[in-house]
């Protein structure tokens, strides 16, 4: 971020930067993603011996007039005229914020520097680039290519040297096939939606359900909530972070499962997927969060992306709006971006719970003050609908 702040600034002598693992500056998102609470990176940023994760942040859970603020420079694209290699991962929780300022700094950073700008995306989380391990898995060829990509780089801008790349403009790692590929700019061009129907029985299909009613119950109680295991955790020497198999959030009564049948040929999906959920829930507020799984020939559900939505900010986040018990509304629930190909042979599974405990705030389902400590926990008695009349669907960007 100091990168970003001081090329910003316009020093003479500065040719060139390559940020990682962060956006222009903080923003509502990073702690509220979908208006959902990450008390995990809160509570992290509480360790660090600062307050205002418990003060500040947790005085704003809609984003008001202050977010605004803290927001009006968070946009520095338009400011800055030197070349940038942007580096990130794809299990890092600043994935979104770092692809945006990469975009901005192509469309609307300095006219000399804008063709010069390079993304470079692995399969790394937070702390960890360039190492060939995330979580569970050991990926080929991604040690030590952040290294190789930040060297020539420098040699291009400040030696003079080579065109500044070893290969094209978005360099990027297909989680699923362990390659590198590249694309003049992300998410690639070229990509179509291809759209998984949630069905009777847990099935995720690319036909629209034709039934005139069809859901499944999902219960949630915060006390007891879904475990956090896996994912783009802040902390992620402090739990499982990264891709881990859910079999232990997929076998609680807690979770619903939607699975395609074995793929017969690859999908490709490169940029941010999106569930629609057509919920009801017996509870004036609630959450909904979303697994997508690559589930292997061997039964193993690994962790590609997640994320939630809480129900009152399902309009937005800027509002809340309480929901009536037993009325049916739609949740559209926003994935982190990624880039994996979910081979022949395998499956792909969507993964369905109200809560992700400690990433996410438990959310105690009782309507009342955000994040009142004192508030009730009450159990929800949730429904996912996926019939003709509410298509609940998993929506993919797939390239070739």
């Amino acid at each position: 971020m100091i990168q970003f702040q001081t090329a910003r600034e316009k020093p003479p002598h500065l040719d060139a930067a390559v940020p990682q693992v962060a956006g222009f500056i903080t923003t509502y998102g990073n702690y509220f993603p979908n208006g959902t609470q990450r008390k995990e990176y809160l509570d992290a940023v509480g360790a660090g011996g600062s307050n205002i994760g418990s003060g500040t942040i947790l005085q704003h859970p809609i984003k008001d007039s202050w977010w605004n603020s803290v927001e009006s420079t968070s946009d520095y694209g338009s400011s800055i005229d030197v070349p940038m290699l942007v580096v990130g991962g794809w299990y890092d929780h600043r994935t979104d914020d770092l692809i945006s300022s990469f975009q901005s700094l192509t469309t609307k950073g300095g006219v000399t520097s804008r063709p010069e700008h390079r993304l470079l995306m692995g399969p790394w989380q937070h702390e960890h680039v360039d190492e060939a391990t995330a979580g569970a898995v050991t990926y080929a060829g991604a040690e030590g290519v952040a290294a190789t990509e930040t060297v020539a780089f420098f040699d291009r801008y400040l030696r003079g040297i080579g065109d500044g790349s070893s290969g094209g403009r978005v360099k990027w790692y297909d989680i699923g096939r362990q390659a590198w590929r590249e694309s003049a700019e992300w998410p690639p061009a070229g990509s179509s939606n291809r759209v998984y129907y949630l069905g009777d029985g847990g099935t995720l299909d690319t036909a629209a359900p034709e039934a005139t009613s069809a859901s499944t119950p999902l219960s949630y109680d915060p006390q007891n909530p879904s475990p956090t295991v896996g994912g783009a955790n802040f902390q992620d020497t402090a739990m499982p972070s990264g891709p881990q198999d859910q079999a232990t959030v997929e076998a609680r009564g807690d979770a619903i499962t939607f699975t395609t049948a074995e793929l017969t040929q690859d999908v490709t999906l490169a940029g941010k997927a999106s569930v629609m959920l057509y919920a009801s829930s017996d509870r004036t507020d609630t959450d909904f969060v979303v697994r997508l799984t690559d589930v292997a020939p061997d039964g193993t559900s690994m962790l590609v992306v997640d994320g939630a939505r809480k129900a009152r900010f399902r309009n937005g986040v800027t509002s809340q709006s309480l929901l009536t018990p037993g009325a049916v509304y739609s949740f559209q629930v926003d994935l982190p971006a990624t880039a994996t190909s979910f081979k022949a042979g395998h499956k792909i599974r969507v993964v369905i719970t109200s809560s992700n405990y400690p990433r996410f705030y438990a959310n105690r389902n009782d309507g009342g003050t955000l994040y009142d400590a004192n508030a009730p926990y009450l159990v929800a008695q949730n429904t996912i609908l996926h019939d003709a009349t509410h298509p609940s669907q998993l929506v993919l960007p797939t390239v070739n």
